[in-house]
């Protein structure tokens, strides 16, 4: 299964955090600190890779990166042409 998220502790210093996981859109990828997803405006995206926070979270929080647009393939019969 692919990893959709990446989970970080915050140390009120790193403002920088890197995810692993593919996404389609910007606005399918989200961001949590302690269980609350933070609006846009209190981050930017440093490259297509990283989020950049406005402010470096507290010690000991939770910073969770996640792809809410997961696609499930569905596996079509094949059909042979005779």
């Amino acid at each position: 299964m692919a990893v959709t998220q990446n989970t970080y502790t915050g140390n009120a210093s790193t403002t920088n955090f890197a995810f692993t996981f593919p996404y389609l859109a910007k606005a399918d990828v989200k961001v949590k600190l302690d269980g609350t997803t933070q609006p846009t405006t209190e981050y930017t995206w440093f490259n297509a890779t990283t989020i950049q926070m406005n402010t470096a979270p507290a010690s000991g929080v939770v910073v969770l990166l996640i792809e809410t647009q997961v696609t499930i393939l569905k596996q079509e019969p094949f059909m042979q042409v005779l």
